[in-house]
C-alpha cells in the first residue's frame, strides 16, 4: 500500500507506524475524542495506546487496511478551505490556539479514520476520532474524510457491506453515517456496550438488491 492513502484538499490519509505512539497517546490524552468510542471515559495511558496502536497495525497487516492518521497539509489548506481558514483567523479560545498550531507547524495530527473489524459480528466497521481542534477548525472533516474513505473501501476491497457501530447516544455519529447512505440494522452489544449497528451495501450490492426487487 502506498504510503499516502487518501488525499483531500489540505488533509491527507496514511497508515500508522510504530513511531506514532506519541501522537495516539496526546491525542487520546483528552477524554472527549473517545468518549463514545470505548467505555472509558478517562484518559489512555502509555499502555492503553499502545495496545491500540498494536492492534492498528495487525489489522493493517492481516487485511492492507485498518484506521488511518489524518494529517493537515500546511500549504494547502488556507486555499483549499479558505471558509476555514477564515474561521481560524476569527476564532478565540484553546480549540482554535490548538487548530491554528496545527497549521502553523504543517502535518499536523487532526486524529484518526478508517477500519476496524467488530469480533461479535464478524464484520468490518467504520471508525473515527478527531480533536477538538481539528472539530473547530473544519466542523465536516468527520463526514467528509468518511465518505472518501467508503468510496475508497468499495473500490479496494471485495467486501459486500460496510458496517458502523454506535452508542446509542452518539448523536453526532448517527448524522454522520446517515447522511453517507448507511441505514439502521439492529440493535447490539459491541464490546460490552449497547450500541447501534448501521450498515451501507456496496454499490454492486445495491445494484443487484435493487434488479431482484
Amino acid at each position: 500500500m502506498n504510503d499516502t492513502v487518501l488525499v483531500r484538499g489540505g488533509i491527507s490519509l496514511q497508515p500508522f507506524s510504530e513511531e506514532d505512539l506519541p501522537l495516539i497517546l496526546d491525542h487520546h490524552s483528552d477524554p472527549e475524542v473517545h468518549r463514545f468510542l470505548t467505555g472509558n471515559e478517562r484518559a489512555w495511558d502509555e499502555q492503553q495506546a499502545g495496545m491500540w496502536l498494536s492492534r492498528t497495525l495487525e489489522n493493517q497487516a492481516r487485511h492492507g487496511f485498518s484506521t488511518f492518521k489524518v494529517l493537515s497539509r500546511q500549504q494547502r489548506f488556507r486555499e483549499a478551505y479558505p471558509s476555514g481558514a477564515s474561521r481560524l483567523d476569527m476564532a478565540e479560545g484553546q480549540a482554535a490556539e490548538n487548530a491554528a498550531a496545527l497549521i502553523r507547524t504543517g502535518n499536523g495530527f487532526l486524529g484518526w479514520a478508517g477500519f476496524v473489524p467488530i469480533e461479535e459480528t464478524s464484520e468490518i466497521g467504520l471508525s473515527y476520532s478527531f480533536s477538538r481542534a481539528a472539530l473547530s477548525l473544519y466542523p465536516t472533516i468527520a463526514r467528509d474524510i468518511c465518505q472518501d474513505l467508503t468510496e475508497w473501501f468499495f473500490e479496494n476491497t471485495y467486501f459486500s457491506h460496510l458496517v458502523a457501530s454506535l452508542r446509542t447516544d452518539d448523536k453526532a455519529g448517527r448524522e454522520v453515517v446517515t447522511r453517507l447512505g448507511f441505514s439502521y440494522r439492529e440493535s447490539s452489544r459491541i464490546d460490552g456496550r449497547p450500541c447501534d449497528l448501521f450498515q451501507l451495501l456496496s454499490p454492486s450490492m445495491r445494484s443487484y438488491v435493487m434488479m431482484s426487487a
